[in-house]
């Protein structure tokens, strides 16, 4: 099992993006263009956002990104871990976990001592000991933001 981060040189670019698409196309906002562009553009230096796939077996199984705003602008926290999405056949085996722990020590390793997740789905984040500190107006509607010392 691997924890590898992303760079459009990355052999798993593509899958990662298509990945992430397929799990958005819905939104009105956004066309595979303007995914697969957006990440070209954003993952090309050290900066955030930073794109993360867990391999098993060379086998693209979930991704997750550190993200500075991840889309809540209009609020001072920062970093998000984001885009978390692990393929339906492999739920239900401890990956979340898994991701959790790589992204919170990513992070600290940015040299961030707390994390943040928005999410409408109750329980989910409290398991990794996010505690609700605030809800935020978006474009998207209203946002739950939940923060980790780390």
């Amino acid at each position: 099992m691997q924890l590898n981060k992303i760079t459009k040189e990355d052999r798993y670019f593509k899958e990662t993006i298509n990945m992430l698409y397929n799990w958005w196309k819905d939104r009105k906002d956004t066309t595979y263009e303007k995914d697969y562009n957006h990440y070209l553009e954003s993952l090309k230096d050290d900066n955030l956002p930073n794109l993360y796939a867990l391999i098993i077996n060379d086998t693209l199984i979930a991704v997750y990104e550190i993200d500075e705003k991840d889309g809540v602008d209009n609020a001072p926290y920062t970093p998000y871990i984001a885009s978390i999405f692990v393929k339906e056949e492999y739920r239900g085996r401890g990956l979340l976990n898994v991701i959790m722990e790589d992204a919170f020590s990513k992070i600290k390793a940015l040299g961030y001592d707390k994390a943040y997740v928005h999410s409408r789905i109750d329980g989910l984040y409290e398991k990794y000991g996010f505690k609700q500190i605030d809800t935020i107006d978006t474009k998207d509607g209203k946002k739950r933001i939940f923060e980790k010392e780390l």
